[in-house]
């Protein structure tokens, strides 16, 4: 019990100094890039564009067909470690957020070498076909 409350407080004093935050799809830059990672994706593979994330797969699906893409490792991992959800949860209802939710520099980061991973595959295919 003294742990829970422990874990409660740590919790507590993390959001009050903002080192944790409640987060939002409306202003989540790393949701925007994994859009436009799935748009390039999903159209080189012939799949038409993004259509959505699965929250519970956490793999991109596109409109076009029935191929999913797998983000990189840890992408949806949850921010906190296991042990530390039941504190969380007692403070917001809800469980601790996914890597791509909470969104940091690092993740950011992560993410935006990967657009530029796909933007250098989709220049690729391009000039291989339409320079022929």
């Amino acid at each position: 019990m003294l742990l829970k409350i422990f874990t409660a407080v740590l919790i507590s004093m993390a959001v009050q100094n903002g080192a944790i935050s409640e987060v939002t799809q409306e202003n989540n830059a790393c949701l925007k890039l994994i859009e436009k990672i799935g748009g390039i994706a999903c159209h080189l593979i012939g799949e038409g564009g993004f259509y959505r994330l699965g929250q519970s797969t956490c793999l991109i699906s596109c409109s076009g067909g029935t191929y999913s893409i797998s983000l990189p490792d840890g992408t949806c991992d949850r921010t906190l470690e296991p042990e530390n959800w039941q504190g969380y949860f007692q403070l917001f209802h809800h469980l601790p957020p996914l890597q791509y939710e909470n969104c940091d520099e690092r993740w950011t980061e992560k993410l935006q070498r990967w657009l530029q991973e796909w933007e250098k595959r989709n220049k690729t295919a391009y000039n291989s076909i339409c320079m022929k």
